[in-house]
C-alpha cells in the first residue's frame, strides 16, 4: 500500500519559485517517506527518514544532506534545506518551504498504517530487490 498527498513548495529565490510536490509513503518500506518534485518535464524524488521529518516537525533536525525545521509559530511553513552535487560535480544546496499542515497530517497517516515501533524489514526481499 502507498499513501500519497500533495502540495507545494515554495522556493526563496526572486521569483519565489513555486513547484508541485507530492509526499509519498510506501509500507513496504515503513522507515522511509519520499517527497518529489514534480515539473512539465522531469521528477526529482528524495527520500528521507520517518523519524527526521517527525523531528523536523518540532524542532531543527538533521545535518548532512537533508535538515528540515519549523516556523517560530504553528501555523508557519515547514522548512527544508536539500544540499547535493549537481550533474557537473558542483556542491550546492537549495531550501524551501512547504505546508507543516499537510506533512503533519501525512506523517500520521503513515502512523495510523505503520505505528511507530512496529515497522518491520524484509531484509531478504530488500537485498534481492538491490541485487536484481
Amino acid at each position: 500500500m502507498i499513501l500519497r498527498t500533495k502540495t507545494v513548495a515554495r522556493f526563496d529565490d526572486d521569483n519565489h519559485t513555486c513547484i508541485p510536490l507530492q509526499w509519498s509513503y510506501n509500507i513496504s518500506d515503513p522507515f522511509a517517506i519520499t517527497f518529489t518534485f514534480i515539473s512539465d518535464d522531469d521528477r526529482i524524488s528524495w527520500t528521507i527518514s520517518r523519524d527526521l521529518l517527525a523531528l523536523g516537525l518540532v524542532e531543527r533536525a538533521g545535518d548532512g544532506d537533508v535538515t528540515i525545521w519549523p516556523g517560530a509559530r504553528t501555523d508557519d511553513p515547514l522548512n527544508i534545506k536539500l544540499c547535493g552535487y549537481d550533474s557537473n560535480g558542483n556542491l550546492g544546496s537549495e531550501t524551501f518551504t512547504t505546508s507543516r499542515a499537510v506533512a503533519g497530517l501525512f506523517l500520521a497517516a503513515t502512523r495510523r498504517h505503520v505505528e511507530v515501533g512496529q515497522e518491520t524489514l524484509d531484509v531478504d526481499a530488500l537485498l534481492a530487490e538491490i541485487f536484481a
